[in-house]
């Protein structure tokens, strides 16, 4: 180990135990969110269902749904796209007579009760109001819970967006082992990831036209960024949620997080521009293969929100829709460091 990597590795450690207050504890109690409106389109098909031959009810309810509501059931009822009335009926009927969709939405039906939905929509309403602390230019998008067949967890219709709840069953739910979902993904799938999920997905929209640059450092604080604004949108979320890690990859990120810095600083890896070198470090997976089959997967992702949060750490001007606006990764990563007064060049 070099004396710059030691140097690198002790003053990483310093950003993370000098910063004793936390700037993510924030005052919403006064903050506004509007009017959003959170409707319930799972119920109004768990209904359809249990009537499987009233199609002609379904129709005619179908017709009268808003327009984002009709488009969360485009995917699975395209009824728009078809002209002839016998044939709207007939894709209607395939879809609530289906036993699989049938028992999602049965599931959906049991595990979010009313009282359950209560909960969800205070930490829903919690989390727009951080985002509406950070963001007060944005508008707040309504929610539209339903039942995509398993197609996508959230999807985006103008300022509303779709929370498929048959994404969130629970990873025990038996209907999972006949998905081809890998357990890995299926380890997440239950309702303690929805208020993060969701956090994921209002960032995504308002960073949809950024993209990384082509080296491995800007997909790391690409993602780093996203991660900690998450966290500032949730911060009594605990980050293995935000992460979606498991207790084990916690405890290895924190016993080996020195050895992880060490790695990427070594032979310039974060300035590496082959895909396939990238991809091993950012990819999806149980965990990272380049590093060891204990390493938690997208682990440059993760070293990427720990430069992130040393940077916003050391800079209280900056707000976090500044963060976004920053485009340059080398500003991140270097101030971060240079904070420091230590001269690692």
């Amino acid at each position: 180990m070099t004396l710059k990597t030691l140097i690198i590795c002790f003053a990483w450690s310093i950003v993370f135990t000098s910063c004793s207050h936390n700037r993510l504890d924030i005052d919403i109690s006064e903050v506004k969110t509007g009017s959003y409106k959170f409707i319930r389109l799972d119920s109004l098909l768990w209904v359809w269902s249990v009537n499987t031959r009233d199609t002609d009810t379904a129709l005619k309810h179908i017709q009268n749904l808003s327009s984002a509501q009709r488009f969360a059931l485009s995917s699975v009822i395209p009824v728009d796209s078809l002209r002839n009335t016998n044939a709207q009926k007939r894709v209607i009927k395939r879809y609530i007579k289906n036993a699989d969709i049938a028992a999602a939405l049965g599931r959906i039906h049991s595990l979010y009760t009313p009282e359950k939905f209560g909960r969800l929509k205070t930490e829903i309403d919690i989390l727009f109001k951080h985002y509406a602390y950070y963001f007060p230019k944005d508008s707040i998008p309504n929610i539209i819970s339903f039942c995509s067949g398993w197609n996508y967890a959230f999807a985006p219709y103008r300022n509303n967006l779709v929370l498929s709840l048959d994404m969130y069953l629970g990873d025990t739910c038996s209907l999972y082992k006949y998905l081809p979902f890998p357990k890995y993904q299926i380890a997440k799938m239950n309702p303690d990831y929805i208020i993060p999920d969701l956090a994921r997905a209002l960032l995504l929209i308002k960073t949809d036209r950024q993209q990384a640059a082509d080296f491995l450092l800007a997909h790391a604080v690409f993602y780093g960024k996203l991660f900690y604004g998450i966290k500032a949108l949730i911060p009594k979320t605990d980050d293995r949620l935000i992460l979606g890690y498991t207790t084990d990859h916690m405890k290895y990120l924190s016993q080996y997080e020195h050895q992880l810095w060490t790695y990427f600083a070594t032979d310039n890896k974060w300035f590496v521009q082959d895909l396939k070198v990238i991809r091993a470090h950012i990819t999806e997976g149980p965990f990272t293969a380049a590093i060891s089959k204990e390493c938690p997967p997208r682990i440059a992702m993760w070293v990427g929100y720990r430069m992130v949060t040393a940077f916003m750490n050391r800079n209280p001007q900056i707000t976090l829709d500044s963060l976004f606006s920053i485009q340059d990764p080398h500003r991140i990563y270097e101030k971060a460091l240079t904070d420091l007064e230590w001269n690692l060049k």
